[in-house]
C-alpha cells in the first residue's frame, strides 16, 4: 500500500488545472481555495472538483452518499454489491473473497477497473496477489452508514463463510470437540482466525464467534500481543451465554491471566472470581487458588 502525503499548494494547483482542463487566473484562484479547504487531501480535492462548474464558477454541493450513488449509477449493477462487501470487510480483501461474497464465481475485473477509475476502490499489496480496498476511509464510512442493518449482518455472515471455506477454517466436528473441551492442545493454526472471529461476531453467529475468538486470543497471547488477546477474550466471553463450564473456564482463565500480564489486576481478579465453581479438576482448582 502506498501512503500519499498531503499535496503542496503547487501540486494541488496542477491537479486542479489538469482535471478541469483550463489554466487561467480564475482557475488558479479557485485552486488555492480548494487546496486550503481540503488541506491538500487528494481524495477530497478530487471530489470537490467534481462538484465545481468552471463555466459558471459555482458549485453543486452534494453529500458524499449522493456522490457515490452517482458514481455507481455509471457502473454495472454488480458494482454496488462489490463495494458493500469491501466496506464490510473493514480492510483489504482478496479479489476472490470479495467476488465470491458478492455472488460471483470469478472476479469481474472489468467492473473492478471501472470502480477504480471512479475512485471507489483501489488495489493494494503485491501485483501478483492484490487486495481490494475502498479508495478512502470516507467511502467505507459512507457505504456502511447507508447500509441496512440486515444487509450488513448478511454480508458479514457470507464473508465469514467464504473465508472459512477458502482459508482453512475448522470443521463442524472440530468446533464441537473444542466446545466440549477436547483437543485443546491440538487446535490447528488458522491464518484468518482473527477475521473469522470478527465477522462471525458481527453476523451474530455466537457458536463460531466464540470458538474462533478464543483461538484468536490464545494465538495472540502466545505471540505476546496481549491487548489483542484481551480484546478477543472479551469477544469470546460476549458470545459465551448458555455454554458449558469447560469453555467458560477456558475463557475466564486465559482472560484473567492476560489482564494480569497487562498489569490490570482489578480487572483480572474480577474475571477470575467464581472460576473455581466451574471446575471439578483438582489441578485446575489449585491453579486458580495460586
Amino acid at each position: 500500500e502506498v501512503k500519499v502525503a498531503p499535496l503542496t499548494l503547487e501540486e494541488s494547483t496542477e491537479l486542479v488545472i489538469g482535471l478541469i482542463g483550463r489554466d487561467d487566473q480564475s482557475i488558479r484562484r479557485r485552486a488555492m481555495e480548494f487546496a486550503q479547504e481540503t488541506r491538500g487531501n487528494p481524495f477530497l480535492l478530487i471530489e470537490l472538483i467534481g462538484c465545481f462548474d468552471p463555466e459558471t464558477d459555482s458549485f453543486e454541493p452534494l453529500p458524499l452518499h449522493e456522490v457515490l450513488a452517482r458514481k455507481l449509477g455509471r457502473l454495472p449493477a454488480e458494482a454496488a454489491a462489490l463495494l458493500e462487501v469491501v466496506a464490510v470487510s473493514g480492510q483489504g480483501l482478496s479479489l476472490e473473497e470479495a467476488s465470491r461474497t458478492a455472488g460471483h464465481s470469478l472476479p469481474p475485473m472489468s467492473t473492478i477497473s471501472r470502480m477504480r477509475n471512479e475512485r471507489l476502490v483501489r488495489l493494494i499489496g503485491p501485483e501478483e496477489i492484490p487486495l481490494i480496498d475502498t479508495y478512502h476511509d470516507r467511502v467505507r464510512e459512507t457505504v456502511l452508514g447507508q447500509m441496512d442493518g440486515r444487509r450488513c449482518l448478511t454480508l458479514h455472515r457470507t464473508l465469514a463463510d467464504v473465508i472459512e471455506a477458502m482459508g482453512g477454517g475448522l470443521s463442524t466436528k472440530h468446533l464441537a470437540a473444542l466446545e466440549r473441551g477436547e483437543n485443546e492442545d491440538t487446535a490447528p493454526a488458522i491464518s484468518r482466525v482473527f477475521d473469522l472471529a470478527y465477522h462471525f461476531d458481527a453476523a451474530g453467529v455466537s457458536d463460531k464467534a466464540r470458538i474462533y475468538a478464543l483461538l484468536a486470543a490464545e494465538q495472540a497471547r502466545r505471540q505476546s500481543a496481549l491487548e489483542v488477546a484481551a480484546n478477543n477474550y472479551a469477544l469470546a466471553q460476549r458470545n459465551a451465554t448458555n455454554v458449558g463450564n469447560t469453555i467458560r473456564f477456558r475463557i475466564a482463565e486465559g482472560w484473567g491471566e492476560t489482564l494480569m500480564l497487562l498489569g490490570r489486576y482489578d480487572d483480572a481478579n474480577q474475571r477470575l472470581e467464581g472460576m473455581i465453581e466451574l471446575v471439578d479438576d483438582e489441578e485446575k482448582k489449585a491453579r486458580i487458588e495460586e
